[in-house]
């Protein structure tokens, strides 16, 4: 229910970056510098240098002009990409696009790790052994968050009113004691062989990904 709003698209970047250049060849040549770092004439001519002599072209989201304006603003301002998106109207994915498959694993996780953070953080707040931490093996560890991801979402089923604070709201980390588990308790520690298959598995869901954005890229024309 939280990360509702996270899965169901709707449109986010609402700026239009052909209009922007537009915006900028019709208005001042001082302003188009301040913004470009170059004036419109040199701006121009740089385009055709560059699609006459490279591969330099446009995309089906971008047009040439635009994607050279992009790159020239980018530059003049150390933008971030979230904040080239806005200002042009693009997804952070059409703006950067990813060269490998490492690099599509890394937006891929971020983006996820985004929403289990905040689903984690309001269940946080509600089981403060989530906070605490524990020493119980990694096979009873495994099992405390879905448990309690479960119970989480019965009482907001069953008790809509019973609503937990923001994450924000107040001090998570205050006079907590982590409990004493007894025989249960045993020191974790990643091994060697571990990492590897870890690193192994990661490098295969990597690859997967890839394959799977190539072929949706390749059928889309881009």
């Amino acid at each position: 229910m939280y990360a509702r709003r996270y899965f169901v698209k709707e449109e986010k970047y609402t700026g239009n970056g052909q209009r922007f250049v537009e915006s900028l060849f019709d208005g001042s040549s001082v302003v188009f510098r301040e913004a470009l770092g170059v004036r419109p004439a040199v701006f121009s001519a740089l385009l055709v240098q560059l699609e006459t002599e490279t591969a330099f072209g446009g995309t089906r989201c971008i047009c040439a002009r635009e994607h050279l304006a992009i790159f020239l603003w980018t530059a003049r301002w150390a933008a971030t990409c979230r904040l080239v998106a806005i200002t042009f109207g693009h997804s952070t994915a059409t703006i950067s696009r990813p060269r490998n498959a490492h690099e599509l694993y890394n937006k891929k996780h971020a983006s996820l790790r985004s929403v289990v953070e905040r689903i984690f953080g309001v269940i946080q707040e509600r089981f403060k052994i989530l906070v605490a931490g524990c020493d119980y093996d990694l096979k009873t560890q495994a099992n405390v968050f879905p448990a309690l991801a479960v119970v989480h979402n019965f009482i907001r089923l069953h008790d809509p009113d019973d609503t937990t604070p923001h994450p924000d709201d107040d001090n998570r980390g205050g006079d907590i004691d982590v409990a004493d588990e007894g025989d249960l308790s045993r020191t974790s520690c990643t091994t060697s062989a571990e990492k590897k298959r870890g690193e192994k598995e990661r490098e295969k869901v990597a690859q997967s990904l890839w394959m799977s954005y190539r072929v949706k890229k390749s059928a889309l024309g881009v």
